[in-house]
C-alpha cells in the first residue's frame, strides 16, 4: 500500500475497537477492501467506517481475507449503515446429458441458516483470481469423475445483457458480494446415472456428507428455493425458452 492510500484509509477508517490492529491492517490492505473502496459514489459523503469483523482463509493474511464487516457513517445520516464484503462466488451449473435428456447435478448439504440438514442448492465456490474453487470439489470428483480444475466451462454470466461487468449481486442492500454462473456439460450412461442415484439414496438423512442428487433438468425449480441455483437454471434454458418473454435475450 503507498503511502498516498494508507492516509487515504486513515482518514475515514477509525482505530479498531472490535478487531485487533494487525488484522485491520490487512483487511484495508485487501484488494476486497480496495476495490470497494474505490467503487463508492461521492454522492454518498463518507464520513468514517468501523471494521467489526475480519474473517481469513486459514491463516490470517492479506491474501486469506475472506469477509469484511463494516459499519459505514455517512453525512447526515442519523445511524451507520452494515456492509458486508465477501470475496467473488462462482456458481457451477452441471448439465448431464443422458440418451438425449437433461439432467441437473444438484448438491445437498447441511445448511444451518435454514435450519435444514440436505438443503439442495447447485454447487458453488469462490473466484481466486481466474481459478474457481468449489467446495464440493472432492465428492464430484470421487462421485461422477468431475475434475473441476481441469474441466471447461462456459462463462453463463456472458449471456446476459446491459452493463460491461456482467456479474449478479446477491443482496445488495448488505453485500457486495457478486457471483458468476459457469456451466460444465459431461455426458452418462443410463447405467452410471442409475449407480450415482442409487449409491445417494442410501446415504442417512442425518448425515453430515456433502450428497451429489441428479434429478431431471426441468424439475429444478420445484426442487429447490435457492436463488442462486434458479438463475443458474434460467441462464441454462434454450434460448428460444428463456426469451420467449424476455425480448432484450433474442
Amino acid at each position: 500500500m503507498t503511502p498516498e492510500r494508507e492516509a487515504l484509509f486513515r482518514r475515514f477508517v477509525r482505530p479498531p475497537f472490535h478487531v485487533s490492529q494487525r488484522h485491520q491492517d490487512m483487511a484495508c490492505e485487501s484488494m476486497m477492501f480496495a476495490k470497494w473502496f474505490d467503487s463508492i459514489d461521492s454522492a454518498f459523503r463518507l464520513k468514517h467506517i468501523d471494521i467489526t469483523t475480519v474473517d481469513f482463509r486459514n491463516e490470517p493474511s492479506v491474501e486469506n481475507v475472506l469477509f469484511i464487516r463494516l459499519l459505514v457513517w455517512t453525512e447526515g445520516a442519523e445511524f451507520p449503515q452494515v456492509v458486508e464484503l465477501r470475496a467473488e462466488t462462482a456458481v457451477v451449473f452441471v448439465e448431464i446429458k443422458c440418451e438425449g435428456e437433461r439432467y441437473a447435478l444438484l448438491i445437498e448439504q447441511p445448511r444451518l441458516a435454514t435450519g435444514q440438514q440436505r438443503f439442495p442448492e447447485v454447487p458453488a465456490g469462490m473466484m481466486t483470481g481466474f481459478r474457481v474453487k468449489v467446495k464440493a470439489a472432492p465428492e464430484l470428483k470421487e462421485w461422477l469423475g468431475l475434475d473441476l480444475e481441469h474441466v471447461e466451462m462456459e462463462d453463463l454470466t456472458e449471456r446476459l445483457p446491459g452493463p460491461a461487468d456482467p456479474r449478479l449481486y446477491f443482496s445488495p442492500g448488505l453485500l457486495n458480494e457478486r457471483a458468476r454462473f459457469f456451466l460444465v456439460k459431461i455426458e452418462k450412461r443410463r447405467s452410471e446415472l442409475d449407480a450415482l442415484r442409487s449409491r445417494a439414496a442410501v446415504i442417512p438423512y442425518e448425515s453430515a456428507a456433502i450428497v451429489p442428487v441428479v434429478i431431471p433438468f426441468h424439475q429444478l425449480p420445484a426442487r429447490v428455493r435457492d436463488l442462486k441455483s434458479l438463475v443458474a437454471y434460467w441462464l441454462c434454458l434454450e434460448p428460444t425458452t428463456a426469451s420467449a418473454d424476455h425480448p432484450r435475450l433474442r
